[in-house]
């Protein structure tokens, strides 16, 4: 299981990425590894990873890998995953104005 906070940011904020096995026990023997560092198990069961973006606006993407026993099989399982994110200058929604709406006007004679 593998989250990120969020897909597009904003130059210089920061990227979070927690990862981990659905089912945690020491005898999975989960590794985390993330963007080619090997972040420990916090006590919750999963790895926490925090970065900062580039200030660069673009594309970028990067692997996680976690490696478990699998318990059903009893084999080593590696599942790779590429977390993708652009940064981008924020954008400022303009709100579109509403033009004022007149009552409705009973015909005359009903």
């Amino acid at each position: 299981m593998i989250s990120q906070n969020s897909n597009i940011l904003s130059p210089g904020s920061s990227l979070e990425i927690r990862a981990g096995v659905g089912y945690f026990s020491t005898k999975t023997s989960p590794e985390i590894t993330i963007n080619n560092k090997t972040i420990p198990l916090l006590d919750s069961g999963y790895a926490l990873y925090k970065i900062k973006v580039p200030e660069k606006e673009g594309f970028y993407q990067f692997p996680v890998y976690t490696k478990f026993l699998n318990l059903n099989t009893g084999k080593i399982e590696i599942i790779k995953k590429d977390i993708k994110y652009t940064v981008q200058k924020n954008v400022i929604e303009r709100a579109i104005p509403f033009k004022k709406i007149e009552p409705l006007r009973g015909s005359r004679g009903h």
